[in-house]
């Protein structure tokens, strides 16, 4: 199988970091093109990890689009420091369609995503985005879970949280 376009959705919480330094280090090796992918979805109460620009409300549609460029530029920031070729995506969607949309309109052979990793009564409350693009994707989805190390080749800094989104 040959990789030439990885998707990878964003979030900016740990999973999706973890699956953007894992995309990062396999594009060094195989020279494929990274899409990062951010669906906009507002989530009453989300949390962010960093503070929003005064005044935004985190619910608002401000805040969600400021939020989506900053976690992409981020991502793709990164890429760019290790010299790959990356562009970047933002989508108001069902997250689950958001992702598959994207992925068949950017032609990807793979998308790599992190999972939460939650069972029991979480999942079914919260649902599994992770689980339902890879249930309905058309092409390979790589799954990481919570605490996967990363890749051992290549340049990727895996030490540095806050360059990764």
């Amino acid at each position: 199988m040959e990789i030439r376009t990885i998707l990878v959705p964003v979030d900016g919480g740990p999973p999706s970091e973890a699956a953007v330094r894992y995309a990062l280090s396999l594009a060094q090796e195989e020279r494929t093109t990274l899409v990062f992918c951010h669906v906009q979805v507002p989530v009453p109460g989300y949390v962010l990890d960093e503070p929003l620009p005064t005044g935004m409300n985190v619910e608002s549609p401000e805040a969600l689009a400021w939020w989506s460029a900053h976690v992409l530029e981020r991502a793709q920031a990164r890429a760019a420091q290790l010299g790959l070729n990356a562009r970047t995506c933002s989508v108001r969607a069902n997250p689950v369609r958001g992702i598959l949309d994207v992925a068949r309109a950017q032609g990807v052979d793979l998308i790599i995503m992190g999972t939460h990793g939650r069972h029991g009564a979480a999942r079914a409350l919260l649902g599994s985005v992770t689980e339902e693009v890879l249930r309905r994707a058309n092409v390979p989805v790589l799954i990481l879970p919570p605490a996967a190390p990363p890749r051992s080749s290549g340049n990727v800094d895996a030490e540095d949280p806050g360059a990764l989104a």
